[in-house]
């Protein structure tokens, strides 16, 4: 599942709750066995612009909090990720990685190493190697953001008929 990180209003805050989800997820891979082997990603989204100071964390920031498990960030606008190195490593994107077409991926201007943060279609790049998600667990994040839209006071839901037939488990919810 993701985390939503909408609100965080410091850097320190928002690695603050990511690290929490790390150890949350650490020690449930313990029981999936099975999965380990696909190279666990953790997703979360934020959005970082009123941040005091609006800096958008790096490689270097994830890597302190989780340095052996892949983490890809993904800002709320979709334009822009962060991840780091483990992430980088599985997706092979060093220094020496070009820019894909409709995207970029950002480089330290002294050493010339990734900073983690990708733009557009560079994200594409680590977003091909994160597991795709099982049905049990498709099932699971539908029912949770029915349940926050409940939550906010919203009566009705509109979806797209390709949405639902990704969600073939819909008619038994519903």
């Amino acid at each position: 599942m993701t985390l939503n990180l909408e609100g965080t209003n410091t850097r320190e805050d928002f690695l603050e709750k990511v690290k929490e989800r790390v150890a949350q997820n650490r020690s449930r891979q313990m029981d999936h066995r099975s999965r380990l082997d696909r190279n666990f990603f953790f997703f979360f989204f934020f959005f970082f612009f009123f941040w005091k100071p609006p800096r958008f964390p790096t490689r270097r920031d994830l890597d302190e909090i989780a340095p052996d498990n892949p983490v890809f960030l993904t800002r709320a606008d979709g334009h822009a990720a962060i991840a780091n190195s483990a992430a980088l490593r599985i997706a092979k994107i060093d220094k020496n990685t070009s820019n894909p077409f409709g995207g970029e991926i950002l480089k330290d201007q002294a050493t010339g190493e990734p900073t983690g943060m990708l733009l557009d279609n560079a994200q594409d790049l680590v977003a091909k190697n994160i597991p795709k998600p099982t049905e049990a667990e498709r099932e699971q994040a539908f029912l949770l953001g029915i349940q926050r839209e409940i939550g906010l006071g919203w009566c009705e839901i509109q979806k797209r008929r390709q949405l639902c037939r990704r969600y073939q488990s819909n008619s038994k919810m519903f």
